[in-house]
């Protein structure tokens, strides 16, 4: 699910907003 999180980043969860890409992309990874 990382590609439909990078691409709904902010309208799947306001704290990924937050956080640079490479930390999203590493915590759903």
């Amino acid at each position: 699910m990382n590609a439909g999180d990078i691409n709904g980043t902010k309208n799947a969860s306001p704290m990924k907003e937050l956080k640079p890409p490479n930390q999203v992309n590493g915590v759903n990874a």
